[in-house]
């Protein structure tokens, strides 16, 4: 018989193993987690608070929650910090695999293979998630304190302790920290905890309580004392509606949006995704098996639910948005992998083989457009690098180019209208992309502007659809 103590050193060895081959594997790939413009501004920001630690320099602010590029930047004190940024992602992602699977063994007594065949399958290897878990992102950070959150709820209710009565905290705190809209997907078991708790809690308990609630939103109130609440007056928050239920195109200050399906079905259908359980429709022909009436199963519907409703609401679509409830889904799902399993008729063998060849399939079919524009982005970066002094007109790229050391003056076409021309200057544009999406916005406006009053003369075509011209 197989100790607690052995159960947990083998645990550890497994995770460990797994976190060291998939950040192996991406360094080897040669993937540094950066791609498009928020990375790039994650770990910009990242770099600020590296200079804040080293120097006590003020970071300064920027757009999103804080918590992602402070661990970054602590990080990045021993290792650069794209890698140290992507280290939080992959050790978000097998912790959040780890803890789903003490989850299920909790909420539903199963064995250790069972449940880490279920994490490890469904969740570690879903496609979009572990695409996200190796990229410069918050999203898996954000996954981690959410399920956290919801491993000591689901403890809560079983038995009352005050360590994972702070625990909970912590981890609800940090989640709204490391993405605010993850607050609606811990609300509910905020609301449950707080009431059981009234019963047990000491003078003292509550200022261990005000102590962690302070410690992780401290950063947030210290950078954005004169404004706290200024994230929720953002332009998407509002246009926020629930005519935007029913739209598949939206046209806002940010560009213009198009989309195959209606927001309330993107929202709450789009878990069924391959990109997120490719086997996710099949499920629905066991739900006989969920406890609709369980507890635990009501208060996850219901988180998961208000939480797409506000996505719906929100005009644009975003599968990266759904990575933090995904966990939630799987731990409603549950009840009905073992009838699954039991229906197909397989050796587990077999069905872990043949999953694993499905999901690392999808998962290279996912990764192939990040791995590719990070490629672009350092080949583009490169190119700029022969230019003279002077100054480039251009957008969306500029994170990258700023990045990689780009010491050219920089114009980001979107910030105003463009009524005069540098001297010396060149112009960084990708036509094919832009023209749709940002017509009549500013992008649009400045390069006909350039157009119009120089003479642009072609430099070189790079990747991606991008032209460098030189401004005459």
């Amino acid at each position: 018989m197989i100790s607690g103590k052995q159960t947990g050193r083998n645990t550890l060895l497994f995770y460990g193993v797994l976190f060291l081959a998939l950040f192996g594997g991406i360094c080897m790939a040669g993937f540094n987690g950066l791609y498009g413009q928020d990375s790039y501004e994650y770990a910009r920001y990242a770099n600020e608070w590296r200079e804040f630690f080293l120097q006590g320099k003020a970071p300064g602010d920027y757009f999103w929650p804080l918590l992602y590029p402070i661990l970054g930047g602590f990080l990045s004190l021993l290792i650069p910090v794209q890698y140290a940024l992507q280290i939080v992602s992959v050790a978000s992602l097998t912790a959040s695999c780890w803890l789903l699977e003490k989850t299920l063994r909790r909420q539903f007594a199963v064995s250790i293979q069972t449940s880490r065949m279920y994490a490890v399958l469904f969740l570690l290897l879903s496609p979009f998630v572990l695409r996200a878990g190796l990229t410069d992102m918050s999203d898996l950070l954000a996954t981690f304190f959410v399920i956290l959150s919801w491993y000591c709820f689901i403890v809560l209710g079983q038995i009352y302790t005050r360590k994972h009565t702070f625990l909970f905290t912590l981890a609800a705190s940090a989640a709204v920290m490391t993405r605010y809209a993850c607050a609606l997907l811990v609300l509910v078991p905020a609301i449950i905890v707080v009431y059981r708790s009234l019963k047990h809690l000491r003078l003292t308990d509550y200022l261990v309580l005000l102590l962690i609630l302070s410690l992780i939103s401290l950063p947030h109130f210290a950078i954005r004392h004169s404004k706290p609440f200024a994230f929720l007056a953002t332009d998407w928050m509002q246009e926020w509606s629930p005519m935007n239920f029913f739209l598949t195109s939206f046209k806002n200050g940010n560009g213009h949006y198009s989309y195959q399906v209606q927001n309330i079905v993107y929202a709450f259908l789009s878990f069924f995704h391959p990109g997120f359980l490719f086997c996710g429709f099949i499920l629905v022909f066991f739900r006989n098996k969920i406890q609709l009436k369980d507890p635990l199963t009501k208060t996850l519907l219901l988180s998961i639910s208000l939480y797409c409703l506000f996505l719906a609401g929100i005009p644009f679509q975003n599968m990266r948005f759904l990575i933090p409830a995904f966990p939630l889904f799987l731990l409603f799902f549950f009840p009905v992998y073992p009838e699954l399993i039991s229906k197909l008729n397989v050796t587990p063998r077999l069905f872990v083989a043949g999953v694993i060849v499905i999901q690392i399939g999808l998962f290279t079919r996912a990764f192939i457009p990040f791995y590719k524009a990070n490629s672009e982005e350092r080949s583009i970066a490169q190119a700029c690098t022969k230019l003279p002094p002077g100054s480039i007109y251009t957008f969306s790229i500029n994170g990258a180019l700023n990045f990689y050391g780009i010491v050219l003056q920089k114009d980001n076409l979107w910030d105003k209208k463009l009524d005069t021309l540098q001297k010396n200057s060149f112009l960084l544009f990708n036509l094919h992309s832009f023209e749709k999406e940002y017509t009549g916005l500013n992008p649009m406006i400045n390069y006909e502007f350039i157009r119009s009053h120089s003479d642009l003369h072609e430099m070189k075509q790079l990747p991606g659809g991008w032209t460098l011209y030189e401004i005459r």
